[in-house]
């Protein structure tokens, strides 16, 4: 394993966050009790992937897309998401520059993106909640003449 590789995994276990490698590729994961991990990738920067998968129920895709959307815009510069083709999930970007690169950093990027998943799930409730009382709504009102 590269120094860069060893030294991500001392800050993993000063974090005390689960972890496992293969390859040069670090998995973690966010919470010891979430199967799911995130893909941590080092070359010229670090980057952190996760993929969320969201209860979409029968959002329509481009509200869904917009509520994606709205978790990145309210974020840092650094993270970016956007639907996987299936339209079911989440794919999950956070980048540090090697430049900026610090064991304050790298926790940071890791806390971030515990928030944009908190976040992408809370804003996915809010919308198919939204979506189902203007069903709701219509249906009361009926057709419109």
């Amino acid at each position: 394993m590269s120094q860069g590789v060893e030294q991500l995994l001392d800050w993993c276990d000063d974090a005390d966050l689960t972890w496992r490698a293969l390859k040069g590729t670090i998995y973690l994961r966010l919470d010891p009790d979430d199967p799911s991990e995130v893909r941590v990738e080092q070359t010229e920067s670090v980057r952190l992937h996760d993929e969320v998968v969201l209860d979409v129920g029968s959002l329509p895709a481009d509200r869904l897309a917009e509520a994606v959307e709205d978790v990145v815009l309210g974020r840092s510069s650094l993270v970016d998401a956007r639907l996987t083709g299936e339209g079911t999930a989440a794919e999950v970007v956070v980048v540090i520059h090697e430049d900026g690169l610090s064991k304050h950093t790298f926790l940071e990027a890791v806390f971030e993106l515990q928030k944009v998943r908190l976040l992408l799930h809370r804003e996915v409730r809010a919308a198919r909640a939204a979506e189902q009382t203007l069903a709701a709504l219509a249906a009361a009102v009926g057709p419109s003449a």
